[in-house]
């Protein structure tokens, strides 16, 4: 046989090989969803089974704007399950059956328990795959950690971060010049990727002055991290992704130790001056190992999610030109009558409503998985042990009974006094769990965007496809490509 021949004949045999197994998965899949029903839930609607209706689901279009905005398929599939089965859905996928939550006070029930409803094995599963810190824990042993954290996010240190986001977004905008085109979540990817190496080790990535072409390994790890979504982690861990997702695994893990043990061999800072490491290495309460596992779980936790929410806040003020005036007078008053800190940020209360209807309508987690510990009843429905239950975050946001006209980017919908039904708006989550980062991630948010607003404008350039999708955040499916210029102002 010739070679050429060989060659043919070995590319159709393994052409043939991955479509017989992706036929063989779609049919154990279906196979899965029929054979195995939902759980006995009288009262809840069970919708189809989210493979059918990703490959098959319906093709009409949506016609509001918020719709044609997010128009990825999960979005499309929690907008059905709402329409179709009501505030609670059941719905399979591989085998598995889950309940969709999109009711308040269920809501607040499970998020208020964090002992009876804990994170599900498969998500644990993930987070441990980064770091076995604080994000994979549960009971005790994440409330032990939960504490020795919670002093990384006091006033004073939120203090010393205010300072770190202003000066490094200072030097950002100095490579500017009057005008410069740039990819929107690659220019917030490098100033969050190197806030969190001041914050936490006090080391600087520089990535803001290559837009992230730095050698970051825990970054490179997250990168490759999120290509395993959709794999059974026992066998991606075999693929080259997984090859590669292990080596820069190491070399994020080396480069935590050297920071370790080089504070390990100076005098202990005091006050606001301390990085997360001098925290939690002078604290004396974690392991090494632990503080390099909970200093790579952070980092995980942070670098995309705040990310992806200033990307987004910018955007909406770019198509919002009232709210953008809005928030930009408030900042030209705060930059003209004061030195933008952590004090003077605190006074830009617009952005504060800028930064939450965000989050409103455009939330970068789209849920929250959690699984009962025991079986519970709810409104005389029984929920066995081990249910698996999806908070859905975007039906929450959109419902129109808990935000009116909510397609609308209103930040005024959050002045003092209106009301919102608890358990209705959870982009952080809720309850004892609530994201430890928050109140970090919108003081570096407001730090980043009022140094940009105050000095330049923004247009977003045409003929770009604005639609999102969520692989693990909220993204532009091919990235936000906008043009900003100095701004002319009377001094």
């Amino acid at each position: 046989m010739e070679p050429r021949s060989a060659i043919m004949i070995s590319s159709i045999s393994v052409t043939l090989g991955i479509a017989v197994s992706i036929v063989g998965i779609t049919v154990y899949l279906a196979s899965k969803s029929s054979k195995n029903p939902a759980p006995n839930l009288p009262g809840i609607t069970k919708a189809q089974p989210l493979w059918r209706l990703l490959l098959f689901g319906s093709t009409k279009d949506p016609t509001d704007s918020t719709h044609n905005l997010i128009n990825g398929h999960i979005w499309k599939f929690r907008k059905h399950l709402v329409e179709q089965c009501g505030r609670l859905a059941l719905f399979d996928f591989g085998g598995q059956t889950t309940v969709n939550v999109a009711d308040p006070e269920l809501v607040r029930m499970i998020l208020n328990d964090y002992r009876g409803f804990v994170k599900p094995y498969l998500s644990t599963s993930r987070m441990k795959m980064i770091a076995v810190g604080l994000f994979a824990l549960e009971g005790d042993e994440w409330k032990l950690h939960r504490g020795y954290l919670s002093k990384a996010f006091d006033r004073a240190h939120l203090k010393r971060t205010a300072d770190i986001a202003v000066s490094l977004t200072n030097d950002l905008i100095s490579l500017w010049g009057s005008e410069i085109v740039f990819d929107v979540p690659t220019m917030f990817d490098s100033i969050t990727v190197d806030i969190l190496g001041k914050v936490m080790y006090s080391y600087d990535f520089e990535a803001r002055k290559n837009f992230r072409q730095v050698d970051d390994p825990i970054a490179a790890m997250l990168e490759y991290a999120h290509k395993s979504i959709g794999w059974p982690l026992a066998l991606w861990h075999w693929t080259p992704q997984g090859r590669t997702f292990a080596k820069y695994k190491t070399r994020a893990r080396e480069t935590v130790y050297k920071a370790l043990r080089k504070k390990n061999s100076t005098p202990a800072k005091e006050g606001g001056d301390r990085d997360l490491i001098d925290i939690l290495t002078h604290g004396g309460e974690l392991s090494e190992v632990e503080i390099i596992e909970e200093i790579m779980g952070v980092f995980a936790a942070g670098y995309h999610t705040t990310s992806a929410m200033l990307a987004l806040v910018l955007f909406h003020l770019i198509r919002n030109p009232e709210s953008m005036s809005q928030a930009r007078s408030e900042i030209d008053h705060m930059m003209n009558t004061s030195t933008i800190d952590y004090n003077s940020l605190s006074s830009l209360t617009y952005m504060d409503k800028v930064i939450k209807e965000t989050a409103r309508i455009t939330p970068v987690a789209d849920f929250l998985s959690r699984r009962s510990v025991k079986a519970f009843d709810y409104h005389g429905i029984h929920f066995p042990k081990d249910t698996q239950l999806q908070l859905d975050i975007w039906n929450l946001h959109m419902n129109p009974e808990h935000f009116k006209d909510p397609e609308r980017f209103w930040p005024e919908r959050w002045e003092s006094g209106q009301k919102i039904i608890e358990g209705s708006y959870i982009p952080f989550s809720d309850g004892p769990r609530r994201c430890i980062g928050e109140k970090l991630a919108v003081l570096d948010g407001k730090a980043i965007l009022a140094v940009f607003i105050h000095h330049y404008d923004f247009e977003i350039l045409p003929d770009q496809d604005l639609g999102l999708y969520h692989f693990v955040t909220a993204c532009f499916k091919d990235g936000l490509k906008v043009r900003a210029k100095a701004r002319l102002r009377e001094e």
